[in-house]
């Protein structure tokens, strides 16, 4: 009986996360893979939306990037240093949605920032549970601010 629990347990090891979709209301204009960790680079020209997508399936997304951060990723043969260099310092993450990769949006079409911008680290202490009908979300709240896409 304990060879088959044991037998059991080994063979139910974790699940793969599923692989990453972009955003169904987002057209992605060029798109980039890379062996891991940093695995793709996808962006839509219209919304000027980065996407980054880690091992295959974690994804950040960042908005208002201009296309010459996408031309450095295609013309760099690192891209983990582009990202370190070019997107860390300058750009706020999204909060996407887990079901669909979609930047959380507020009524006003402005989107919900994952942290404050990383040049001024701030430690989240609070957190923020928004809720609708189909779905909770929960949101850190740093330095008592909850940010958004535009400013905090």
């Amino acid at each position: 009986m304990r060879f088959v629990a044991a037998l059991l347990l080994l063979l139910a090891g974790p699940a793969a996360a599923a692989p990453f979709q972009p955003c169904p209301s987002t057209t992605i204009g060029w798109a980039l893979q890379y062996p891991p960790p940093l695995t793709a680079v996808l962006y839509d020209q219209g919304s000027q939306l980065l996407y980054v997508v880690w091992n295959y399936s974690i994804a950040e997304a960042y908005p208002s990037v201009p296309t010459s951060v996408m031309q450095t990723f295609s013309s760099s043969k690192n891209p983990v240093q582009v990202y370190n260099t070019s997107v860390v310092p300058s750009y706020h993450p999204l909060l996407l949605e887990e079901k669909n990769n979609c930047p959380l949006l507020l009524e006003s079409t402005a989107y919900f920032w994952l942290a404050p911008n990383p040049v001024t680290p701030v430690t989240p202490t609070d957190f923020v549970l928004l809720a609708n009908a189909v779905n909770f979300v929960l949101l850190a709240n740093g330095a008592g601010q909850l940010c958004r896409a535009g400013g905090c």
